[in-house]
C-alpha cells in the first residue's frame, strides 16, 4: 500500500507541474502589453515599458521564465543571522532599557524617605542620565568590542559601564538627601542589582550571529532556521499588488461554506431517496423521483435555477443576490441550486448500482437463508451500491468546495465560481496560474483519495496487484 500511495504521489505531482508549466507558456504567448493595468498602458512611455518587462524577467526566453517561475513559487531561505539580530534587538534595546530603569526606580524608593526628592532623582537619572540614545550607545559599544559575541562579557560590560554613568551624579545627590552611610549603600545595592539584572537579560542569548565552524554546521541542521516561502505571484489587474494566493484564500472560504453544505444536502436526499426508489421499485415514489432525475437533466440549470430563486424570494422572503451582510439567508438559494442536480445524479445511481445488485445470486441465496427483505437491503445491498459513489465521493468534495461558475455568477456570490472567467477576460495571467493550479491539484487529491476510500471500505479490492478486483 505504501508503495503504491508513493507512486500515485509522484504521479499526481509530475501531472499537476505539466498542466502548470502548459498553462504557463500558454499565457506567455500573449501580448506583453497585458502584464500593465490599464492606467499603466496610459501613462508609461514604451521605454519605460520595455524596462519594466526586462525587470520583472518577462522578456526571458519563455523556458527561462518558466524555470525561474518555479525557483520563486517555491523558495527556502536561511533565516538563523536576521532570526538572531531580531531576537538580540528585542533583548537589548528594550529589555536593557526597561531593566536599567526599574532597578534605579526602585532603589531610589527604597531609600529616599522624602516621596517627592525619589520622584526628581528618578526623573533625572531616567530623563537625563540614562536616555534611551546613551543606552542605545553603550549597547552598540558592548556589542562591537573584542569579546561582543560573550553575552556574559557583555552583560558585566553593560553594567559597569551604565552604573558608573547612574551613580556618578546620583552618589553626590543622594549624599546629601539621605546621608553619606546610606548613599553608599544605596550605591553598592544598585551596582550589584545592574550587574545580576544584565546578566539575567542576556543569559542563553546567543549574540554570535555569524557563527562559524561546527556551530554553524549545527545551525544548518536546524529547520527552526528556515523560512519556507510559497508564492505564485501578483495580480495584474483583478487586484494589482496583490498576492494571487491572498485573492483566492479570500474567495475560498465563501465557496467551500455553499458547497459543503448543498453537497451534504445532496448526498443524505439522493442516497436515501435512491435506496427508497430500489426498494419500492415502479411504486409512487420512485416514478416521481424518477421524473425529477429526468426533469433536472433536461432542463438548463439558469431555468431551474431561476424557478428556485423566485419561489425563495416570494414563498419564503429570501434574499434573490448573496449579501454579505446576511450571509446565512442569501446563502440558501445557491445552496439549494447546487443541490438539486447532484440530489438527481446521486438518486439515479444510488437506484441503478442497488437494483443491480438485487438481480445477483448472493441475493438470492440471502432470501432463500431466509433474510427479510430489509436485511438484505441494508446488510447487502446498501453497503456494495455504495462503493462506486464513494469512490468519486472525494472529487465531488473537492471540487465543489472550489465554487460554481454558474450559481455563484447567477447570484453574485463573491467565490472561487466566477473568478477563473474574470481572471481570464481581464487577462490577469498570475491569477490564471494559481488558479488552474488550485483545481488541478484538488482534482488530482479527490481521485487520489477516492482510490484509496474503495480500498479502505472493501478489502477484496486490491490496489497494488496487476488487475486486481473485487
Amino acid at each position: 500500500m505504501l508503495k503504491y500511495i508513493l507512486k500515485r504521489l509522484l504521479q499526481s505531482l509530475l501531472t499537476i507541474l505539466i498542466i502548470v508549466s502548459v498553462v504557463f507558456l500558454l499565457m506567455r504567448m500573449m501580448p506583453t502589453d497585458y502584464f500593465f493595468t490599464e492606467d499603466e498602458l496610459i501613462k508609461l512611455t514604451e521605454a519605460q515599458k520595455q524596462s519594466k518587462l526586462e525587470a520583472a524577467g518577462l522578456l526571458d526566453p519563455p523556458l527561462v521564465q518558466l524555470k525561474n517561475f518555479f525557483q520563486n513559487m517555491f523558495k527556502v531561505d536561511y533565516i538563523y543571522a536576521s532570526k538572531q539580530q531580531a531576537l538580540i534587538n528585542t533583548k537589548l534595546q528594550s529589555g536593557v532599557a526597561e531593566g536599567v530603569h526599574s532597578v534605579v526606580e526602585s532603589a531610589i524608593q527604597k531609600y529616599y524617605s522624602d516621596a517627592e526628592a525619589a520622584e526628581k532623582e528618578i526623573d533625572k537619572i531616567n530623563n537625563k542620565i540614562l536616555t534611551d540614545t546613551i543606552i542605545t550607545k553603550q549597547i552598540d559599544g558592548a556589542l562591537q568590542g573584542e569579546n561582543g559575541t560573550d553575552s556574559a562579557f557583555v552583560a558585566e560590560q553593560l553594567a559597569s559601564n551604565l552604573a558608573s554613568k547612574a551613580l556618578g551624579t546620583l552618589f553626590k545627590d543622594a549624599k546629601k538627601a539621605i546621608g553619606e552611610e546610606q548613599a553608599g549603600i544605596l550605591r553598592d545595592e544598585l551596582d550589584a542589582t545592574l550587574h545580576s539584572k544584565m546578566s539575567e537579560l542576556l543569559g542563553g542569548v546567543d549574540l554570535d550571529i555569524n557563527a562559524a565552524g561546527f556551530k554553524n554546521f549545527l545551525n544548518h541542521l536546524n529547520p527552526a532556521n528556515y523560512h519556507f516561502t510559497f508564492s505564485l505571484g501578483e495580480s495584474y489587474r483583478i487586484r494589482h499588488g496583490v498576492s494571487v494566493i491572498e485573492i483566492i484564500s479570500d474567495k475560498f472560504p465563501v465557496s467551500m461554506r455553499i458547497g459543503l453544505c448543498s453537497l451534504a444536502l445532496a448526498l443524505v436526499l439522493g442516497v436515501v431517496l435512491g435506496i427508497l426508489q430500489a426498494r419500492y421499485k415502479g411504486g409512487i415514489l420512485d416514478n416521481v423521483c424518477s421524473g425529477y432525475t429526468i426533469f433536472i437533466n433536461a432542463v438548463p440549470h439558469l431555468v431551474s435555477y431561476t424557478l428556485i430563486m423566485y419561489l425563495c424570494a416570494h414563498l419564503f422572503n429570501l434574499p434573490m443576490t448573496f449579501r454579505s451582510a446576511t450571509p446565512v439567508t442569501s446563502a440558501i438559494p445557491p445552496i439549494l441550486c447546487l443541490s438539486t442536480a447532484s440530489t438527481a445524479n446521486y438518486m439515479l445511481w444510488m437506484r441503478r448500482y442497488m437494483v443491480d445488485e438485487l438481480n445477483k445470486d448472493y441475493i438470492r441465496l440471502a432470501q432463500l437463508k431466509g433474510f427479510t427483505t430489509t436485511q438484505v437491503m441494508f446488510r447487502h445491498v446498501m453497503k456494495n451500491a455504495f462503493l462506486p459513489l464513494a469512490q468519486y465521493l472525494p472529487y465531488n468534495i473537492l471540487l465543489t468546495v472550489g465554487g460554481s461558475l454558474l450559481a455563484e455568477s447567477f447570484f453574485s456570490v463573491p467565490g472561487m465560481g466566477p473568478l477563473l472567467t474574470q481572471a481570464i477576460s481581464r487577462y490577469d495571467t498570475n491569477l490564471v496560474q494559481a488558479i488552474v493550479l488550485f483545481y488541478a491539484t484538488l482534482g488530482i487529491l479527490g481521485v487520489f483519495i477516492g482510490d484509496l476510500l474503495m480500498g479502505i471500505l472493501d478489502p477484496r479490492i486490491s490496489l497494488t496487484k496487476k488487475g486486481g478486483t473485487r
